[in-house]
């Protein structure tokens, strides 16, 4: 985010929506990985996990969703920061993709 906006609430929820991305990012990098160990070491346990963090993921994606929604329809941002926000929803849907792939 390069712009300094007038109205810090607005930066604070692109710094919300940015900081759930890259928990969500974290979360499957660890779904994928976890898999594999999973499926190679044939432990059930792990795998049980993964399938539970997935229900995390899923509404990890929903509540940016949700935020990012709210927040177009509140600060009515311009182009830059509209495409940023649409980036956000389109990261959090592969991710959340990702973390179906894992489990």
């Amino acid at each position: 985010m390069s712009s300094t906006h007038i109205l810090s609430a607005f930066d604070e929820d692109l710094k919300y929506l940015n900081r759930r991305i890259s928990e969500m990012g974290g979360l499957a990098e660890e779904m994928c990985g976890a898999a594999v160990r999973a499926l190679v070491n044939s432990d059930a346990a792990l795998a049980q996990k993964i399938i539970s963090d997935d229900v995390i993921l899923d509404n990890a994606e929903r509540e940016i969703q949700e935020k990012a929604i709210v927040t177009i329809a509140r600060r009515q941002p311009m182009a830059g920061d509209l495409r940023e926000i649409i980036g956000v929803l389109r990261i959090a849907a592969d991710l959340e993709r990702v973390g179906d792939l894992g489990k």
